[in-house]
């Protein structure tokens, strides 16, 4: 018999697997073409082009495939001589539907060769006897998803190297397939992305089921970069990609949560309200000093405004961070910090209109204030309280003395030492104004208030998160398209505290031609956050303040917010002093309110702050084919961030009645008649304006070449980038008298005048200010590529970046980068290729230089204007804003990366592993000058930074049964970082404590007093407290140490670092039939915390103590490693307060083990749905926040959320459903 051999060039070659996109090729096995619809069994998506129209024999169109495909087809010479010619259309025809047109007039058998590309066809033998029976089932994967397009096929055998297929299909668009078999046929069902699985045909069963499990080796084989796609097999760079599963099994508002715990070397910041700012993201480390250090964010190839806030976690498809020069390389300056590329889901070609809905509620406890608020307690408070005035006592003797609580209206400077009630009771007796009586009853009456509990039945409330998603998604031959709409609505922990947002996406392709596809884009965020304000004034460090555990911080513990008769009572501030309020409020005869008290509550239920955002975001491109494997793809891009604040202040809320009352000049008083002169401000409701608005269009020509010959690989890229960034903005523009119902406003009179209250002379002030920052950004860039017979991959970049900095010499606006990377592919060496225990082995090795932008930065001096005139000469001022850098540069980040990516023991052991060394350089920074400059500090290249680092990713998956199986995950990454140049040349002993970066240590440095314990010293004549030097000094506490040049890196003490440099996530995900539980366990090791203490006051009116102050009063300061308390006046007792928050004995490990969350879920059966017309539904429930199961320190402080720092959140519970038709 003749053979004959199609494509002998390729077949006498070593055997070659496609390497493109899997997408694009053939599925994973061969099929049986006939004339029922079995015949559908090559990838939907891979298409043949016909130039013209034809006709042509059997031999001639397969030939035509192996023009377009890397296909061999071996057959007997004179096979199809009888089999008519076939009819061809000019365009593009799906293989399948040509394949069953050529060989639709006989009956084939297909035989694939194992581990090749070379395709067998053969005359399919008669059926045997045996009667065929109609066999159906349904394919989903582990989360009860339908897989559409996977092949299924019979055989008599399995277990050699080539497969003899008896006949064949694919599943349908809801994973039906359906098949005639006869008993003792195998049932096969193969798919690019799943794992193999196949069962025995039985006699008498005629449904057969499958859930495939993730083959994540075959799953990340494309890796997006945000340019472009690159097979994973020929990527040498960093990177972790998060599928659609680690996704979707999340109950979550943001895409940024996801990434916590699954990504190694990837921090993130997460406030108690699941809030994440892209500043508090950090990738492998901060690698600079005063430049930005928030990663880039990427959605489907354009790097966005508004970090994740503009996201819907439910349309994301997949995450892949960039961490290394190579990965990130295309990206040049914005990439310093790592880049997180996110791609959206499309509507699956081929598919008929898809309906998706989902939604959940999130319910959180209260703010647990037990653990949040660490203030001492009543009757504690008032002991401390009671030692003021007493013989030697601070109220006696001292400072305390010359400021008594006021008396008169005219006290104004006394005024603002504010007294709590308590510390005013014990005044009161101590000078005769009230009788030991009437000190007892109000004592008694404040020891049993607890300020908590009127704090959490009117301040506090039950958090509630909703979530309503709604996805459409259709897909014909020409175009596919997906729109998706989320509603958040969100009532936060405190009083008028919510958010609520809707965000649209739009995602649509067109294929106008054979050759262009037309892509457009769009989202829209219409976004509103409020919450209640308490405080004195708006702006400055007394100004007012979002209600939270600050509110709480700054009550005395024996306050109460209603009073017996349900009004609101009288609550002392930090900012004023009650007994001024008294006596202004008995004094005044004439003023324009009934009472003027402060309370926290009235003022949170009077001011409102509201935040509006309107962001708009439209991308539009072509992909033109030119040539086979060369495209050219121009994209434009235009945003539109908008937001705008309201800050109302009630007309009866503290802050507006003070204004009103301080708009009288004192000059104007009456005394005899107690009465104040006119106010300059009417009284009514005050509103504060601001407005931010970013416009930024994007401009992108990319030509792109990708082409496999042979056994050579080619992907290359080269293009250029405009970017253009206008942000205006106008702040404080205020209006008096704002009536809200119609919206008028009154003018109030701007005559200089000297205020009841304040000592300055005080005018209705031009507080609005416009400004304008332009940046422009414009980019040149190319990447290739080239592998080698599968194994072997060299990779180069080089990009230059210009942006619009002020400079002399232009081609300072320029910076060079380039990558170089080279990777193997050891498993595809002969010596490794029949070793069944390893089935993937690749090795990396890149090294390159992205960076990071500088900014504002000028290598001249440059000035800033204030936006209004000068109240008082009405002429324009400003100030100079720096020296100028005239070797200024932009920073540049040096990353060297080694990494190994394997697959063991059919996925029993897979991961990657990496070892980086990231060295950033000519970092912007702040250096000492001389005082004749007129300025005491300059900003230079003058900074370095080394992240080095090891991360690994490991999976397992383990498969206990048909129906259960379980995925662990192990992420850990450790870097250690260090600040290797600064030209630091003095930094003071009290601020080294707060310095981020100090040469020679990692960033977030924790540097402290070491205490000596209480000591006889030579200026003191009793025991007291002292500080060991770590210069061999000992200090005591009433010294001004630094006063004589220490330089703080001499006298504190390292402790370590306020960063993990350790970080470990483990991931389990176990299914069993219809279930799936997931639970995510984070751990952080090798950091500090300090612990808050008592500050040792030297003016102890206001009531706010730390709850350590129960200890010392006690005697336990040296077992608390603290000063003995003193009730005895003390000089610089003030300066205790300097070292005491600072002392080594308050810093603790930081090291904690977090069960994050525990994700539970149900798919519903199919056959059940099917009846009703829903293709999945599934029920979940989610509990997260589930606190610490170990922490290091003794005293089970949560160091992520330390008490009186930062608010712990709160234990969350979700459920939800998501069905789709």
């Amino acid at each position: 018999m003749e053979i004959k051999l199609k494509n002998v060039f390729f077949f006498v070659r070593k055997k070659i697997l496609i390497t493109v996109m899997k997408s694009f090729i053939f599925l994973f096995c061969s099929m049986v073409f006939s004339l029922t619809p079995t015949s559908e069994v090559f990838s939907q998506n891979t298409k043949i082009k016909i130039d013209a129209d034809k006709v042509l024999t059997v031999d001639q169109v397969f030939d035509l495939i192996m023009d377009q495909t890397q296909y061999t087809f071996i057959y007997q010479v004179d096979m199809f001589k009888d089999l008519p010619k076939v009819n061809l259309k000019k365009g593009n025809i799906y293989i399948n539907s040509l394949l069953q047109k050529t060989l639709s007039k006989g009956e084939f058998q297909v035989q694939l060769v194992a581990n090749s590309n070379n395709v067998l066809i053969t005359e399919r033998a008669a059926l045997n006897n045996t009667q065929g029976i109609l066999v159906t089932g349904t394919i989903t994967d582990k989360n009860g998803m339908s897989i559409p397009g996977l092949s299924v096929y019979l055989t008599k055998d399995t277990s050699g190297a080539e497969t003899n297929i008896i006949s064949g299909t694919t599943s349908d668009f809801d994973g039906v397939f359906r098949l005639t078999a006869t008993p003792g046929d195998i049932l096969v069902v193969t798919g690019i992305g799943y794992k193999k699985a196949q069962q025995n045909i039985l006699a008498g069963k005629t449904t057969y089921n499958f859930i495939l499990q993730e083959d994540l080796n075959q799953l990340e084989e494309v890796v997006v970069t945000g340019y472009q796609k690159i097979s994973r097999e020929r990527s040498t760079g960093a990177f972790n990609v998060i599928g659609k599963d680690q996704i979707k099994n999340n109950v979550t508002q943001s895409i940024g949560s996801v990434l916590q715990g699954i990504a190694p070397n990837v921090q993130i910041v997460e406030d108690a309200d699941g809030n994440i700012d892209i500043n508090n993201v950090v990738v492998r480390g901060v690698g600079s000093i005063n430049s930005s250090t928030a990663p880039l964010v990427v959605v489907d190839g354009f790097p966005i405004q508004g970090g994740f806030d503009t996201i819907n976690p439910n349309d994301v498809a997949s995450v892949t961070i960039l961490k290394d020069a190579a990965a990130a390389s295309i990206w040049g300056a914005r990439a310093g910090n790592g880049v997180i590329v996110v791609i959206t889901k499309k509507a699956q070609e081929g598919s008929k209109l898809k309906v998706s809905f989902s939604t959940f509620v999130k319910l959180r406890s209260k703010v647990d204030l037990d653990y949040n608020f660490t203030g001492a307690n009543s009757a504690t408070t008032l002991d401390f309280e009671s030692t003021i005035w007493t013989p030697g006592g601070f109220g006696v003797v001292g400072s305390m003395s010359n400021n008594p609580p006021p008396q008169t209206v005219y006290d104004r400077g006394i005024a603002q030492v504010a007294y709590g009630h308590g510390a005013q009771a014990y005044y009161d007796a101590y000078h005769g104004n009230i009788t030991q009586a009437e000190l007892n009853s109000k004592i008694n009456r404040l020891r049993g208030t607890n300020t908590l509990d009127d704090a959490s039945k009117y301040l506090l409330t039950s958090p509630i998160n909703q979530q309503y998603n709604l996805a459409i998604s259709t897909s014909t031959e020409k175009s596919n398209t997906r729109v998706s709409a989320v509603y958040n609505d969100n009532v936060n922990a405190f009083i008028n505290d919510t958010s609520n947002q809707l965000l649209i996406n739009i995602n649509n392709q067109y294929k106008i031609g054979d050759w262009i596809t037309f892509n457009l884009n769009g989202m829209v965020d219409n976004s509103k956050f409020t919450n209640a304000l308490e405080g004195s004034a708006p702006y400055g460090s007394t100004g007012a303040r979002r209600v939270g555990l600050q509110t709480l911080g700054n009550m005395a513990p024996y306050e109460s917010l209603i009073d017996a008769n349900g009004a609101y009572s009288s609550v002392a501030s930090i900012s004023y002093n009650s007994k001024y309020l008294d006596v202004m409020g008995n004094t005044l005869t004439n003023l324009p309110y009934d009472e003027i008290t402060y309370n926290p509550l009235r003022d949170a239920r009077e001011n409102l702050q509201e935040f509006k955002n309107t962001n708009y975001r439209i991308s539009t491109g072509l992909e033109i084919d030119i040539v086979d494997g060369l495209q050219f793809k121009p994209s434009f891009q235009y945003e539109n961030f908008k937001t705008t604040a309201n800050t109302t202040y009630g007309a009866n809320s503290f802050f507006s009645k003070m204004e009103v009352i301080n708009s009288s000049s004192i000059e104007d008083y009456d005394p005899a008649n107690a009465a104040i002169g006119r106010t300059r401000i009417n009284p009514g409701a005050i509103l504060d304006y601001d407005s931010k608005e970013t416009i930024s269009t994007t401009f992108r020509s990319l030509l792109t070449y990708d082409k496999i010959f042979g056994k050579h690989a080619v992907s290359a890229l080269a293009g250029f980038e405009r970017i253009s960034s206008t942000t205006k903005g106008a702040t404080r523009a205020r209006t008096y008298g704002f009536n809200k119902d119609n919206n008028t406003f009154d003018l109030p009179e701007n005559t200089p005048w000297s205020p009841v209250w304040d000592y300055d002379t005080k005018y209705i002030g031009r507080e609005r200010a416009y400004g304008q920052y332009d940046s422009r950004f414009l980019s040149y860039f190319g990447n290739l590529s080239y592998t080698y017979d599968r194994k072997y991959t060299v990779s180069g970049s080089a990009r230059s970046d210009g942006a619009n900095f002020i400079v002399e010499d232009k081609s300072q606006r320029y910076n060079p980068m380039w990558s170089l990377g080279f990777s193997w592919n050891a498993k595809n060496e002969s010596f490794l290729e029949d070793v069944d225990a390893i089935n993937k082995l690749s090795f990396r090795v890149t090294n390159g230089e992205n960076g990071n932008l500088v900014g504002s930065e000028a290598t001249k001096p440059t000035i800033t204007i204030y936006s209004t005139p000068n109240a008082n000469t009405g002429l324009f001022s400003g100030y100079l804003d720096g020296l100028g850098n005239p070797d200024l540069r932009w920073e540049r980040i040096n990353t060297l990366n080694f990494g190994t990516d394997f697959n063991l023991f059919d996925s029993k052991l897979y991961g990657s592993i990496d070892v980086y060394n990231k060295h950033s350089k000519l970092l912007i920074a702040s250096v000492d000058v001389p005082s004749t400059t007129g300025q005491s500090s300059a900003r230079y290249n003058v900074g370095e930074m080394v992240n080095k680092g090891v991360e690994f990713n490991l999976f397992s998956d383990i498969k206990f049964s048909d129906n259960a199986f379980l995925t662990t995950n192990l992420v850990y990454g450790h870097n250690n970082s260090e600040t290797t140049s600064l030209a630091d040349l003095f930094i003071h002993p009290r601020s080294l404590v707060s310095f981020p970066y100090i040469e020679g240590k990692p960033y977030q440095p924790i540097y402290a007093f070491e205490y000596g314990g209480m000591q006889t010293i030579p200026s003191q004549p009793v025991p007291y407290p002292t500080i060991n030097g770590q210069n061999g000094v000992t200090y005591g506490m009433d010294e001004n140490i630094g006063i004589n040049g220490e330089d703080g890196r001499e006298v504190l003490k390292y402790m370590g670092t306020k960063v993990a440099p350790t970080v470990v996530g483990w991931n389990n995900t176990f299914r069993f039939k219809q279930f799936t539980l997931s639970t995510r366990m984070l751990g952080k090791f090798g950091h500090k915390f300090v612990r808050t203490t008592f500050e040792y006051p030297s003016f102890r009116t206001g009531g706010l103590y730390h709850e350590d102050l129960e200890g010392l009063m006690a005697g336990n300061h040296d077992a608390m490693g603290l000063p003995q308390l003193t009730t005895q006046y003390e000089f610089y007792n003030y300066r205790w307060g300097w070292y005491v928050p600072q002392l080594d004995s308050l810093v603790e490990d930081a090291a904690h083990i977090r069960l994050q969350q525990i994700y539970l879920s149900y798919d519903m059966s199919r056959d059940v749905l099917s009846k009703i017309g829903i293709s999945n539904l599934r029920l979940f429930a989610q509990a997260e926040n589930l606190g610490n199961i170990w922490v290091a320190n003794d005293f089970k402080i949560d160091p992520e959320y330390n008490r009186g720092v930062a608010r712990a959140p709160e234990k969350t519970f979700s459920v939800g459903i998501n069905v789709e038709f």
